[in-house]
């Protein structure tokens, strides 16, 4: 099935703005395995105060969403992938760097 037809587990989590803003509006680092939830958490997010995003990116979302994902995160970082049929890991670097 697709990965947001049902609802595997439930996990308590803060968003990312609150992530950025408990660090003082800036994150140098963030590093990112997230078990396919990498689409919800980086997806119409201002980006713009992450230096770097070391990420796992799983091909279960979709050619599609992986497609979308990576035209939003490449609006403020660079080295977004092209898109295969194995999971990635992936560092991407803020364009103002």
């Amino acid at each position: 099935k697709h990965w947001l037809d049902k609802e595997v587990n439930t996990v308590r989590t803060v968003d990312l703005k609150t992530v950025l803003a408990r660090c003082g509006g800036k994150i140098n680092y963030l590093k990112m395995d997230c078990e396919n939830s990498e689409f919800l958490i980086l997806m119409n997010n201002d980006l713009s105060d992450i230096d770097y995003i070391a990420i796992e990116l799983h091909n279960q979302m979709g050619e599609a969403n992986f497609n979308k994902l990576k035209d939003w995160v490449s609006l403020t970082h660079i080295g977004f992938p092209i898109w295969n049929d194995d999971n990635q890991e992936v560092l991407l670097i803020n364009k103002k760097m």
